[in-house]
């Protein structure tokens, strides 16, 4: 594991105690809940990610990138973004800002 991931694990909240407000009339609420259940469900959260790495830039070594990027975190980006039907400045605002993702 890196050193940068090691000192951000310290800081995130784990998916399973993430209490997602189910009142919110925003439309983030509803996705996350939807992400918190396939994480929870490792069974078919490593197919998902399976098929993922089978389909996402197949000729390159996964071994390398961007930082602190994972399969995972790309699912959820990709997720809001198709979800939210977002621009990227709204997005990398979630990504950053948002302590629920």
């Amino acid at each position: 594991m890196r050193r940068s991931e090691e000192r951000e694990l310290v800081f995130i909240l784990p998916v399973d105690k993430t209490k997602i407000s189910l009142k919110s009339r925003d439309d983030n609420p509803a996705i996350l809940v939807g992400l918190q259940h396939l994480y929870l469900n490792t069974e078919i959260r490593a197919q998902i990610l399976t098929l993922i790495q089978g389909y996402v830039a197949k000729d390159c070594d996964h071994d390398t990138g961007r930082p602190g990027m994972n399969w995972w975190r790309l699912l959820v980006l990709a997720t809001l973004n198709q979800g939210l039907d977002c621009y990227y400045a709204r997005l990398e605002e979630l990504a950053n800002e948002h302590k629920m993702l």
